[in-house]
Formats: C-alpha cells, structure tokens, sequence
C-alpha cells in the first residue's frame, strides 16, 4: 500500500475514532434522560394500554383497560419486577414473555393478586384460559391470545409457546421503535455536542490529512480502543488528549464564522455531518475502526501466553 493509501486510510481511522468518542458522550447523555424520564417502562406501559383497548374506545372502555394495565402490573409475576425505593415505585422496562402472558390470564379470571397466583395460573385448564381471554376487553391482545388459543390445539404448553412468542414479536417491535427514537436523540445531542466543542467533521479530516504528525497520534489513540465502550470517562480523556482544533478560541479551531457567509454555511454542514455520524452510534463507529485498523495490516495481537519468537510460531 502506497504512503497516500496509508495517509487516507489513517484520515479515515482519526475520523472515525472521533466519531465513536463523541457517540459514547452522546449515548450516556440520552440513556441518562431516558433512565430519569423512564422512556422505556412508560413505552411499554403506553403499548399495554393501547393494546388492551379497541383502538376507537372511549370513556368507560378507555377507563376499564387502564384498571387492566393497573391490574396487570399488581400481578405478582409482573409487580416482582418493579422496583422500589425512596417511597417511589419504577415500573419494570422489560417485562419476560412467560411473566406476561401469566399475568394476562390471571387477570382476565379475575384473581385477587396474592403470592400463588402464577401456580394457579400454571395449572388452569384450556376452556379456563379461553374464559379468561374472552373476559379480557375486545382489543388487539385479546385477540391475539384468541388466535393463539385456536392454533394450541388443546394444548396448554403449546399454547403458551405461541402467546409467549408472539408478545416477544411485540416487544422487539417496541424495541425498535424505541431504538428509533434514541437514534434521533443521538442526532440532537450529536449536534449540540459538535456545536459546544466545535468539532466540524470537514475541518477536522482536513487537519488528519495535512498533519502528518497528527495523524499518526491520532490514529495511535484510536489503536488503544479495545474491548468494551470506554466510559464517558475514558471517553473525556480522549477528548481531552486529542490534538485537533477542538473549542472556538483562536488557538483552538477558530472564532465563530459571521453569520450569511459561506463560511459559516461550511461550518454549519461540517457540524451537521458529525452529529449525522455521531447518530450512527457507538457500536457502529467501534465495529468500523476494528475493520480499519486490520486493513492498516496491525492483525490480531499475539496471544500472552504464547511466548514464542515470531520465527518458532506456526505460520
């Protein structure tokens, strides 16, 4: 490989090292909000909601699903989850298949909820969870346990592996959605993480390509990434020992370009492609470098025990 080949490769590697630092602080700052605003529980707790309900229910039907989701969650099978702490109680983010499904049943017989509800629920026959579906509300759940209960074929094994797996389906679909929408929390505090530390992907790649020197470093640091995503700790560090034009002082990556120029403009789309990369997330920037870094030839490294010279080890 030629030195330009190398020079490119190396630009490549700085960039995407940066963007992977930068997507770690991106990632820990939305799954802290989503952990203080508790996205994931009350995504799952809406999706109950929305499900044990016909989609156009109103007044006392809209009522009676939301005493069902409540129902749901006192359930012992569902309510061991929560957690509890400083008089305030967290609904479970994620709720096992085998649990949910226990605790539809059980609270479409109408148990009382106390610790032998899910031995009971264990042994109810298949006419015993057909009445219990069918007093559920006429919703998509309800119908989905229905279906589930016609292809059992009077068998309650075969009956639970086909509820069980069908909330699965629904789950990973939430999952999703969920994924979605922390993609685009990423992009957000993407942006506002490049604007705070003024880290213009155009501006940056340009300062790997010309700055030998830097480049080298750059792509040294990048090599130290192994194993799990740094902390946002490490991850500051990083940040902190990258010597790239970072920050808006004059030493640094410059003052802020006059507003309706066509460098501000340049300015303003080297931002939006590093909070577009930063969105890419952490595992994804972490999976490029690793490729980078074999095509740069630096291999796997040797095992420790292996003590060998390089010429007495197999080829």
């Amino acid at each position: 490989m030629g030195l330009s080949e190398n020079s490119v490769l190396d630009v490549a590697i700085g960039m995407s090292f940066i963007f992977f630092v930068l997507a770690v602080f991106a990632t820990a700052i939305s799954e802290a909000i989503a952990a203080i605003l508790q996205t994931r529980s009350k995504s799952l707790e809406g999706w109950l909601t929305d499900n044990l309900a016909n989609p156009d229910a109103t007044g006392e039907d809209a009522q009676k699903a939301k005493e069902i989701v409540a129902a749901f969650y006192r359930f012992p099978a569902v309510n061991g989850l929560t957690r509890n702490g400083r008089g305030k109680s967290k609904k479970p983010s994620y709720i096992p298949s085998e649990h949910a499904i226990t605790a539809l049943v059980g609270v479409g017989a109408g148990y009382i909820p106390d610790v032998q509800e899910a031995d009971r629920v264990a042994k109810v026959s298949m006419d015993e969870i057909k009445d219990a579906i069918e007093k559920l509300p006429d919703s998509p759940i309800r119908g989905a346990l229905l279906s589930a209960w016609n292809r059992a074929g009077g068998d309650v094994s075969v009956f639970r592996a086909t509820a069980e797996r069908w909330f699965d389906d629904a789950m990973d679909r939430l999952s999703g959605w969920y994924k979605r929408r922390l993609q685009l929390c990423l992009w957000v505090f993407g942006f506002l993480i490049a604007c705070a530390v003024n880290a213009d992907a155009f501006h940056m790649a340009q300062t790997l390509y010309k700055d030998p020197t830097v480049r080298q470093i750059v792509a040294a640091q990048a090599q130290s990434v192994k194993g799990a995503t740094p902390d946002p700790g490490t991850a500051a560090h990083y940040i902190a020992n990258l010597p790239l034009p970072l920050g808006w002082g004059k030493d640094a990556g410059g003052n802020a370009p006059p507003v309706a120029s066509w460098a501000f403009l340049a300015k303003l789309f080297g931002l939006l492609l590093t909070s577009a990369a930063v969105a890419m997330g952490a595992p994804f920037w972490f999976d490029t470098l690793t490729r980078l870094g074999s095509l740069r030839g630096t291999g796997p490294q040797p095992n420790p025990a292996d003590r060998r010279s390089p010429s007495e080890r197999p080829s």
